[in-house]
């Protein structure tokens, strides 16, 4: 595997790689290996489409049709059948989900004059059949694939096949391929057939698709917003029995600042059908209101239906910053606990919103009064609210709320979860000691390798690195052939915790085999790619192939700025400091640039002779340093501004 990293071209992956794991049964290996085969010395049409499915259920939809089509390639010259006639469907369906609107319209032009035309094709309406269980799906499939390629007179052919028997979505699909052809009167007109019919069918889609016509042919945004709130108050008044389109117009009136008659709507809808919308509108709604009790009431609802009201969290964070709102609300779930018909879940739901604020003792407060309501999951409390803690950083009330949950009979994975939150609570609270024997115990009641892992990273957090790399070391030496994926993410993790371990031991030729081991069996980790690629230019060395590792992981996450720093301090190595400076700019552009990237960058300007720049950015590495950060960094930055100012000063 590592022969093959280093030169493709030395070990072949098919004879060599593909048949060693399958003989040491190290499935997951093989397939990681074999589609990186397949992609550069396609074989056997029947393996290659079972890598595309393996690909496809990893959601990488593009690739997976690049390895359908080279399956078919090899078999170009074969009769065609009905299983090759489903594979075309499938590169269909995968390129209209990739957005890949030209290879959409592509296959699905090749299945349709199959299908339209089997016999010239060798099919009998028997494998037809095979493909068209559901008719409808594959001729909409046809349908969306064309129109998103701009190729509408095919578009409309196929939503008239399929909706020859529902005129109202048939008039809105027409609609959409006017407005697509930007014939916006046209579009309009039918949209307003549509909603003369009263039908539901569409969904809140056609309501959307008015606004947007509004917005492309309506010179002021603000003006289209109320020609389109007034047609939809319009329709709504028509219709009330729709409950999309009234979800809409109430969110569009509260929008608008009607707060009123959006509310009058999301009641009307709400208890007509239950949705996330209505729990959205109806806390927005009743806050800007300050309806207490009304809002406590669908507070607890959706703490009922969803165990928490988190779900909704954009919405009730006005709630948390409204302290007199918040203390009504408190007070009406106090007085649940006498009450003859108690609003049930007050206190929980109310509690969730506080923890949003930070009003740690008034959540604790509320939290206690929901631990004794009747019927209550005590468990699933605190679990939840002890995680919630844990997040808060609130370690000491999570420390309590975990040793109390460790208390109830809990499934074995409750309990793994429990131990393990609460071994990190404790070390992050500074007790090492206690984490410890918390993680020990854990390991005893669930013996997993996750939880035997935390009491290696109990000692790495508690910077003690000898210990970790024991612990460790034996947590690999005994997970080491159990092929599970769930052990095999463990012991990943764990190489990649060695390998920061012997960094900061500064023995780095240990930490880059730490990191070839997980490439070994990962071959496409971009973490491990870009770690080792980093060490790699740290150390001036295998420059190449540090620059390939650290441009893999920037181009699959190129919004993760440590990617980015390690890609342009490769590039600084290289001596590419234009390509260098614009990597660790963008890397150190946020709110709260690092150290470390304005460091790099620092040094780039100073060899592009910008040496002001330099200084400046070295200056505001020490400003984003924190006290106790890395002492001999900020003492060697120190040093660079010193000597910039001598040299400048002589000149």
């Amino acid at each position: 595997q590592r022969a093959w990293r280093y030169d493709p071209n030395l070990v072949p992956i098919w004879e060599q790689i593909v048949p060693l794991a399958q003989r040491t049964e190290r499935f997951d290996e093989l397939a990681r290996y074999a589609v990186l085969a397949a992609e550069d010395k396609p074989r056997s049409p029947d393996l290659m489409l079972q890598l595309a499915a393996v690909v496809a259920d990893r959601g990488e939809r593009k690739r997976a049709v690049a390895l359908y089509e080279a399956a078919l390639q090899l078999t170009q010259d074969d009769k065609l059948t009905a299983d090759r006639l489903v594979t075309y469907w499938e590169m269909a369906r995968l390129s209209l989900l990739a957005g890949d609107h030209e290879k959409a319209a592509k296959y699905s032009h090749k299945v349709q004059a199959i299908l339209e035309q089997p016999e010239e094709h060798g099919l009998t309406k028997e494998d037809v059949a095979k493909l068209l269980k559901d008719p409808n799906k594959t001729y909409l499939l046809f349908a969306e694939s064309y129109l998103t390629a701009g190729e509408f007179a095919d578009a409309k052919a196929n939503y008239q096949k399929v909706l020859a028997q529902d005129e109202a979505q048939w008039i809105f699909q027409q609609a959409r391929i006017l407005a697509m052809q930007e014939k916006y009167e046209k579009a309009n007109q039918k949209l307003q057939k549509y909603f003369e019919s009263k039908s539901t069918a569409a969904g809140p889609a056609p309501y959307r698709l008015l606004n947007d016509i509004a917005q492309k042919t309506t010179a002021d945004p603000k003006v289209a917003d109320e020609q389109v709130l007034t047609k939809l108050v319009a329709l709504q008044k028509e219709d009330p029995g729709n409950t999309a389109l009234g979800y809409l117009t109430a969110h569009q009136l509260l929008k608008a600042g009607k707060t009123e008659e959006a509310a009058a709507i999301f009641n009307e809808i709400f208890a007509l059908e239950p949705s996330d919308s209505g729990y959205v509108g109806l806390i927005q709604s009743r806050t800007k209101l300050k309806q207490a009790e009304p809002l406590l009431k669908i507070l607890a609802q959706a703490t009922d239906e969803f165990e928490t009201p988190e779900r909704f969290s954009g919405s009730t964070e006005a709630i948390a910053k409204d302290q007199e709102l918040l203390e009504q609300l408190a007070a009406l779930a106090r007085q649940q606990k006498d009450a003859e018909d108690p609003i049930e879940h007050a206190a929980l739901a109310v509690a969730w919103v506080a923890l949003q604020g930070n009003q740690i003792p008034l959540a604790d407060e509320l939290f206690t009064l929901a631990l004794e309501e009747k019927g209550v999951k005590k468990s699933t409390l605190l679990q939840r609210y002890g995680l919630k803690m844990y997040i808060q950083e609130q370690y000491d009330r999570a420390e309590e709320l975990l040793r109390e949950l460790l208390q109830e009979k809990l499934a074995r994975d409750l309990k793994e979860q429990a131990y393990f939150y609460l071994s990190r609570t404790l070390e992050r609270a500074g007790k090492t000691e206690e984490a410890l024997k918390a993680a020990k115990r854990g390991a005893v009641a669930t013996p997993t390798a996750m939880m035997r892992s935390q009491i290696g990273w109990i000692l790495y957090h508690a910077k003690q690195y000898a210990e970790a790399e024991q612990e460790y070391v034996r947590l690999l030496k005994r997970y080491e052939q159990d092929k599970s994926p769930a052990v095999r993410e463990t012991l990943k993790d764990t190489r990649m915790i060695l390998s920061n371990i012997c960094v900061s031991q500064k023995k780095m030729p240990e930490a880059e085999e730490w990191l070839e081991q997980v490439l070994d069996e990962f071959p496409e980790d971009i973490g491990a790619q870009n770690d080792l690629g980093y060490l790699w230019a740290d150390q001036d060395k295998n420059l190449e192939m540090a620059l390939s590792m650290t441009q893999n992981a920037v181009a699959k996450e190129p919004e993760n700025y440590a990617y980015r720093d390690s890609l342009g301090w490769t590039f600084y190595r290289l001596g590419r400091y234009e390509e260098a400076a614009r990597e660790l700019e963008q890397a150190s552009g946020g709110e709260n640039p690092d150290s470390v990237v304005l460091d790099h960058l620092a040094d780039v300007y100073l060899q592009m002779d910008r040496q002001a720049d330099a200084v400046k950015t070295w200056k505001r590495a020490l400003e984003a340093m924190a006290e106790g950060d890395d002492p001999k960094l900020r003492e060697n930055i120190s040093q660079k501004i010193k000597q910039q100012e001598v040299e400048k000063a002589s000149d």
